[in-house]
């Protein structure tokens, strides 16, 4: 029986640091057992899966600065 995935919910944040050096840190993701890493550099993207139940997927975006 296959399930539709449900979108849980959405976190948004601002860092206030260049993306090039924000997007290195937020793609290295630890090895850890039963957990599948998959980082995408060129869309500064990385999904972390683990399970049948648990999917994170974080990107990276620039923002331009408020004036």
């Amino acid at each position: 029986m296959s399930h539709p995935k449900k979108h849980l919910r959405t976190l948004q944040g601002i860092v206030e640091a260049p993306v090039e050096q924000v997007t290195p840190l937020v793609l290295d993701v630890p090895p850890v057992e039963g957990v599948t890493v998959d980082a995408d550099p060129a869309a500064r993207t990385v999904a972390v899966q683990g399970g049948w139940w648990y999917r994170s997927e974080t990107t990276v975006t620039p923002v331009p600065k408020a004036a």
